[in-house]
């Protein structure tokens, strides 16, 4: 359900001093969705921040605008994608609905927002206008064509019909969040153009994950059992384990279900291959029930788990892959994920104090020791490190985009990983910003993610070992 209350005014000030206005509306109690041109623009002074207000519920927000707040960015994605999504406190107590499936041609849209028709004289605020009217076209595309009955024409000022301050505006079709008013109008013929939320939906697993974390699970979950019946019809092995007995048994105990798979091996599994077998617990441990994380910033995550294996887990569910583990280790108990990139102080040159900048250096240093080896390792703290950081970027995001998630993993609960610099935001930011934006960093250990975690882990482990056959 749309609470129109809580449409918010967003101010933002430019090089010159000017103050500018758009509109938003929180899509969860921490999030506030608007047009990426209203909070990102060239001439933007992003010294200022941020201010939104909501003049019904009495409540504002100044937001200092950098990774950890600006959590999505469309026009980074493509320019074309006017949509922006900020972390900061908002008054929504209630689930918003968004619009899954392009509308129809002429199908009935209202918005509201702050155009500058709105403003009026002696008040410390401009009033929210709303409009309505019919959507154009029909064909799903990256935006939607909007028509509306009227124009935003101020009762004291005729000439301003401009609908400008309307960006970021919410376009609401069946109570639903259907998309977000973008830069692009027609003030004549009163043509508005929005950018499609079912498109990102649909397009964008970074959107999706932000605004609608838990059908990107269901839809993981069912992908993954597809998977898993196909790969124990390729080992020919459907006839000894049924996909849906199997996952129910899992589902029942899964530390007991491991453990009988962990007797099989050497009997009725004996003739597949340790990497069929690695497979095989992979997709199987995809159906665990995880806590919903928290996202601190671009591949920035507070994961709500007590061990590396389910963070493996929960990481891979994040970006659609299948978990994968480094060879368990006899007397080792903890299981990590392949592309984990050791973190120890010796392994990231931290034995001294550094400042944030020689510390996010020391930490690509490590990143790429794991992707490329020592081969021409000196060279990374260079001048023409520029480059070699580059690579490093585009090597992680396109062996994500294959499913090896290559990150660093930090137990909060841990006394060494609690000094660690990566527990610093500064380090962090400097890291994200000026080096390798695209390398993932995970914290875990708070809390177990259910009773059964620990000896979850464990089974596993004894499964992985007895793989050593």
């Amino acid at each position: 359900m749309i609470n129109e209350n809580l449409i918010a005014r967003i101010y933002t000030v430019d090089h010159r001093g000017y103050e500018r206005v758009g509109t938003g509306y929180p899509i969860a109690p921490n999030l506030l969705m608007t047009a990426s041109h209203v909070v990102s623009y060239p001439e933007l002074d992003e010294s200022k921040g941020v201010f939104v207000v909501w003049d019904e519920q009495g409540q504002q927000s100044d937001v200092q605008l950098d990774m950890d707040t600006l959590v999505y960015n469309g026009h980074k994605q493509q320019h074309e994608i006017d949509v922006a999504i900020i972390r900061c406190p908002t008054p929504l107590k209630e689930k918003v609905e968004l619009l899954w499936n392009s509308p129809p041609h002429c199908t009935e849209f209202y918005c509201r927002g702050y155009p500058l028709a709105g403003l009026q004289r002696n008040k410390p605020r401009h009033d929210a206008l709303k409009f309505s009217g019919n959507t154009e076209g029909g064909t799903p595309s990256t935006y939607l064509e909007l028509t509306a009955r009227t124009q935003p024409v101020s009762v004291e000022n005729p000439a301003l019909t401009d609908w400008k301050g309307l960006s970021g505006s919410p376009v609401i079709i069946d109570q639903k969040l259907a998309g977000v008013i973008t830069s692009q109008y027609q003030t004549v013929e009163r043509r508005l153009f929005a950018a499609s939320l079912p498109y990102l939906l649909k397009h964008d697993d970074i959107f999706r994950q932000l605004v609608h974390p838990s059908q990107c699970i269901d839809d993981y979950k069912l992908a993954r059992q597809k998977d898993l019946a196909e790969h124990l019809d390729s080992m020919s092995c459907s006839t000894l384990l049924c996909c849906e007995d199997l996952i129910q048994s899992f589902k029942q105990d899964q530390g007991a279900c491991i453990s009988n798979l962990t007797d099989q091996l050497s009997g009725s599994l004996s003739h597949l291959s340790d990497q069929q077998l690695q497979v095989l617990l992979g997709l199987l441990l995809t159906q665990l029930d995880i806590p919903e994380c928290e996202q601190k910033a671009d591949h920035t995550y507070s994961l709500k788990v007590g061990t590396q294996l389910l963070s493996e887990v929960a990481i891979s569910m994040i970006y659609g892959a299948v978990p994968r583990f480094q060879s368990a280790e006899k007397g080792v108990s903890g299981l990590k994920g392949e592309c984990v990139i050791p973190a120890s102080l010796t392994e990231t040159g931290f034995d001294s104090a550094r400042q944030a900048e020689d510390q996010a250096r020391a930490v690509s240093h490590a990143v790429y020791k794991k992707l490329h080896g020592d081969k021409e390792l000196v060279n990374i703290h260079s001048n023409k490190a520029v480059t070699r950081y580059k690579g490093l970027n585009k090597h992680l995001l396109n062996t994500r985009n294959q499913g090896y998630i290559y990150r660093f993993e930090l137990d909060q609960e841990d006394a060494n990983d609690v000094q660690h610099p990566l527990m610093s935001e500064e380090t962090r930011r400097y890291l994200k910003q000026a080096l390798l934006p695209e390398l993932l960093i995970a914290f875990y250990g708070e809390d177990y993610a259910f009773d059964e975690e620990p000896d979850l882990e464990s089974q596993v482990g004894i499964y992985m070992q007895n793989l050593k056959r």
